[in-house]
């Protein structure tokens, strides 16, 4: 009877090792044998996929301005000019040196009841009334003295907002805080093309200058002839 119950539990051992061996396996993956043939060097190893590329015309614009003007208003001519690394844009021009520049305002950067932008070197064509900025009292004793440029331009409401300093003033402070509280009281008009009123930017310069005569201000609607600082 031992002897039965002994070789029952051999046999059943030796199924389950079986089947655990028959598990193993069947999880293994097949070995295949190696490939010892030599590289085939006639061809590349991969094949590259080229995509092709589509040639795009990109046209650079300026706040939405259309670069297809052919035509200008009576009194300008149409005229090419070069902005830094911009690409040639066309311009209605007129006054000496091209003083004035003006076109059409399209897409993106439209302004109901202002079709026209403006480019004005001479502030003169839309100030009223000028302010004369005072030589403040400790730019005087410090001999401070020097040039401030002033960059002002319109609104669609017709107001002017803050005007800002062109070029990046290093000068004393004290003298561009005086001509910008002078500039804040000047009075513009609108500059109108074919009647109608045009968004407008501008410059105006005030010169520092301590003379033997005493400290002077003088205000300058264009480029002056010497606005060294």
């Amino acid at each position: 009877m031992r002897a039965c119950a002994i070789f029952v539990r051999s046999t059943f051992f030796n199924l389950v090792l079986g089947c655990a061996a028959s598990i193993v396996q069947a999880q293994d993956p097949p070995k295949l044998p190696p490939d010892n043939s030599p590289p085939d060097l006639s061809q590349p190893p991969f094949a590259p996929t080229f995509v092709p590329r589509v040639a795009v015309q990109r046209v650079r614009t300026v706040q939405g301005i259309s670069p297809a003007l052919t035509s200008c208003p009576k009194g300008y001519t149409l005229k090419t000019v070069v902005y830094g690394t911009l690409p040639p844009q066309h311009r209605c021009v007129k006054g000496r040196n091209s003083c004035v520049m003006i076109w059409p305002l399209t897409g993106l950067g439209a302004v109901p009841g202002f079709p026209w932008y403006a480019d004005l070197c001479d502030a003169g064509l839309v100030v009223t009334t000028r302010v004369t900025p005072v030589y403040p009292p400790g730019s005087i004793r410090n001999q401070e003295q020097g040039v401030v440029v002033l960059r002002i331009g319109n609104q669609p409401d017709g107001s002017i907002p803050i005007p800002t300093t062109l070029g990046g003033f290093s000068g004393p402070f004290r003298l561009e805080a005086a001509a910008l509280a002078a500039l804040r009281q000047w009075q513009w008009k609108p500059y109108l093309i074919k009647g109608h009123p045009a968004l407008f930017w501008t410059r105006v310069y005030f010169k520092f200058e301590l003379t033997p005569d005493g400290p002077r201000v003088q205000t300058f609607l264009r480029d002056p002839p010497n606005k060294s600082r």
